[in-house]
């Protein structure tokens, strides 16, 4: 009987920028002189990292790879399905080093290590102002403006245009490398935040705020195209029982662990939950506390029993976003206010039950195709996955190590 052999397997190349045409130069492939690679990514986090380490045999290696290079990271699982994308990203730090082996014979090597192509949305220090733009920015900047920074609508179609209208024109070869087909739409609640007419700070702090949190989650990933996705998505829980909804679980069979730690525990214990939508266009606070009456409206919701065997142990929910369009100074309607309450009832659901869900690290067989935030079936339980770290040695191992947390019955 012919019975088909894999083995794992990778493909390592970096790209040169190219000034004359802000863009990156051709691949150049270093995969022979990859003796190891480490990634990690974790849900809702802006940028994940990655090491290398090469032999010390890899060709000028001082003139061949450089900071702020584009690196790109493919794995095979070593199942047939081929080598896959697992890391967009850049350089941040090259090294030469030099250890002691078991015996202790001297080993030299090159280290490389970065992040995904998430750094720049985080470290790239935007700046704008509108009211100063002639002082600041000159022409440049009223052709961004004329392209229409949005300062009121949707999370997704604000996050849309501070990407469009600002990054991808102060930073041209993000256009190629980093896309917007994953901001979800389906959130209609707006804002009119003046505030967005003028930042200092990350592109990522911009976007953050406009994410409507925790409704929404925002994070970047690579893709099966090898680029950097940023993704707007409504959080994965049910309204109602507050259980996750995934439409595809990698089903993980116990066969293809190889360790874990699986468990319960009391951190996360949320026996309270304020909701706090921003009721009035302009802000007005009474129009939480006061006009509202929290408690009856259902935007404070709490487990009584609870607080009294463990204290108070919650969070204040806040968004500056409303159910309702930037109608200037006009109060809140009733079914506003209703829709404001089974958001704040479905947040409370979502963060009641944290202290009875299983959480804990699981490492498998490794596999390219997970990524933070899927859900996965392992014994009988669901979990989401919150962090994906990959640790593959040429030749010799190559593992996958799971963050995962909501653990619950299967079905």
């Amino acid at each position: 009987m012919n019975v088909d052999r894999f083995r794992p397997d990778h493909r390592v190349c970096v790209r040169r920028y190219h000034d004359a045409t802000n863009t990156f130069a051709a691949e150049v492939d270093i995969s022979a002189d990859v003796v190891s690679i480490s990634t990690s990514k974790t849900y809702g986090q802006v940028a994940g990292g990655f090491s290398l380490v090469t032999t010390a045999k890899l060709a000028d290696f001082w003139e061949t790879v450089t900071p702020n290079d584009l690196v790109t990271i493919d794995l095979d699982a070593g199942d047939g399905t081929g080598l896959r994308p697992v890391l967009v990203g850049q350089i941040n730090r090259l090294a030469e080093a030099l250890s002691l082996d078991s015996s202790g014979t001297p080993r030299r090597s090159f280290q490389i290590s970065g992040f995904d192509l998430g750094k720049i949305l985080l470290q790239h220090n935007a700046s704008w102002d509108i009211a100063r733009f002639d002082q600041f920015f000159g022409d440049e900047f009223i052709k961004r403006i004329d392209q229409g920074l949005q300062v009121s609508g949707t999370p997704s179609q604000l996050i849309r245009s501070v990407v469009q209208t600002y990054l991808h024109l102060q930073v041209p070869w993000t256009k190629t490398w980093v896309a917007l087909d994953r901001v979800e739409a389906a959130d209609d609640w707006q804002t009119l935040d003046y505030t967005v007419a003028w930042h200092e700070g990350s592109v990522w702090q911009v976007l953050e705020r406009l994410s409507n949190r925790p409704w929404n989650v925002l994070h970047t990933e690579t893709g099966e195209d090898g680029k950097l996705h940023v993704v707007l998505e409504r959080a994965p829980f049910h309204d109602e029982t507050g259980r996750l909804t995934r439409e595809t679980l990698h089903d993980i069979p116990d066969s293809h662990a190889a360790a874990y730690n699986l468990g319960r525990d009391d951190t996360e214990r949320t026996n309270w939950v304020y909701f706090d939508p921003q009721l009035s266009v302009f802000g007005a606070r009474e129009a939480s506390i006061g006009m509202l009456r929290v408690v009856d409206r259902g935007l404070l919701s709490y487990d009584e029993a609870s607080v009294h065997r463990h204290g108070l142990r919650g969070q204040h929910v806040a968004t500056i976003f409303t159910p309702f369009g930037t109608r200037a100074y006009e109060p809140s309607e009733p079914d506003e206010i209703q829709k404001a309450a089974a958001r704040g009832a479905a947040v409370w659901n979502w963060y009641r039950r944290n202290h009875l869900y299983r959480n804990g690290q699981l490492t498998v067989k490794g596999s390219p195709a997970y990524r933070a935030g899927d859900g996965i079936v392992f014994g009988g339980d669901q979990y989401l996955v919150e962090r994906v770290a990959h640790t593959y040695v040429w030749g010799q191992s190559y593992q996958t190590t799971l963050g995962v947390t909501r653990g619950q019955r299967h079905g």
